[in-house]
């Protein structure tokens, strides 16, 4: 993990199997990017909360994504 991440208090977040198994539980008419579903369904399963501009991102807040514009 490059230092600046680390001063700055980020952390890396791996991608569990748990979340990769339960993937097809999200819609697929929204977001067809099949990395951005992933980060999409670890930031639902986790609680945290999703920063993007994306605004195919919006639709999975009806799915409980905490999304920051």
């Amino acid at each position: 993990m490059p230092i600046i991440f680390k001063e700055k208090g980020y952390k890396i977040i791996p991608i569990l199997c748990d979340e990769t198994a339960t993937l097809w539980k999200l819609k697929l008419d929204y977001h067809k990017d099949p990395f951005d579903r992933i980060l999409i369904w670890q930031a639902i399963k986790n609680n945290f909360t999703f920063i993007s501009n994306d605004v195919n991102m919006n639709p999975y807040r009806m799915e409980g994504l905490r999304l920051l514009w």
